[in-house]
Formats: C-alpha cells, sequence, structure tokens
C-alpha cells in the first residue's frame, strides 16, 4: 500500500524517468501530501499516457495542484517563465474514481481538461457526494 510518505519518495523517482507510459497507482491511501509530491513531478516527467489514481483519499480540495500541473495552455505559458513552471502536456488518460471529489473536485478537473488539449480522458465515477459519476 503506498501512502503519502512513500508518494513522495516515489515521486521524485517519477520526475526523472521519462521510461514509464502506464502508471496504476489505484487502491492505495495517496491523500493531500501524495498529490502534491506526484503534482510536482508531473511537471518534470515527460513519457506518462496514462495515470489510474482510483480508489485512494483524495477529496475536492485536494486536486488543486494536480488540475494546475495539468492545465497548460499557450497564453498561460506566454505569461509565466518557463524555465519556473512546470507543466505537463503527455498525459493523455486520468482515472479519479472513487475518491471523494464531490462537485467542487469535479468543476476543477474539469475546467483543467478544458485548458489542456492534451488530457482526452479523466474518469470520474463514484466520486459525487452521494457515489455519482461524472464524464468528462
Amino acid at each position: 500500500i503506498i501512502s503519502d510518505s512513500s508518494m513522495i519518495v516515489f515521486s521524485h523517482l517519477l520526475a526523472v524517468n521519462n521510461q514509464i507510459v502506464h502508471l496504476n497507482l489505484s487502491d492505495n491511501k495517496i491523500g493531500k501530501l501524495g498529490i502534491l509530491a506526484l503534482s510536482s513531478s508531473l511537471g518534470l516527467n515527460a513519457s506518462l499516457l496514462h495515470l489510474d489514481l482510483s480508489s485512494n483519499l483524495i477529496f475536492q480540495e485536494d486536486v488543486a495542484p494536480l488540475a494546475a500541473v495539468l492545465s497548460w495552455n499557450e497564453r498561460l505559458f506566454l505569461l509565466v517563465d518557463s524555465e519556473q513552471t512546470l507543466f505537463n502536456t503527455t498525459l493523455r488518460v486520468l482515472k479519479l474514481n472513487s475518491n471523494l471529489l464531490a462537485n467542487k473536485g469535479v468543476a476543477c478537473m474539469a475546467a483543467c481538461m478544458a485548458a489542456n488539449p492534451s488530457l482526452q480522458h479523466i474518469e470520474l465515477n463514484g466520486v459525487g457526494p452521494d457515489h455519482e459519476s461524472f464524464k468528462l
């Protein structure tokens, strides 16, 4: 089982590894600190296409760093220092099923997908307050 502390260590490795294409981290205990670490590493990783974070301990307030690193767009890129700002433009599929994202978390991920043309599919099954599903 991967927890936040394990995810912090793993994220350092993911940041420098450009061989991993599919990463399944489902059914773990990754929460706020783990998502923060993972988000930082995604900004440096240039190979990951599919990421599954289903069935973790991710709440609506935890997805903001993930959405930020995936919300690359040309206008924003022109306004920030590209050497200092981390964006991921390779991820195509993100699965966040069975986390407690609620409406605010779903809205955050929808905005992220709208801003990132490379992100083609986000799965949000069972993430609402009554375990409803959303399709983006």
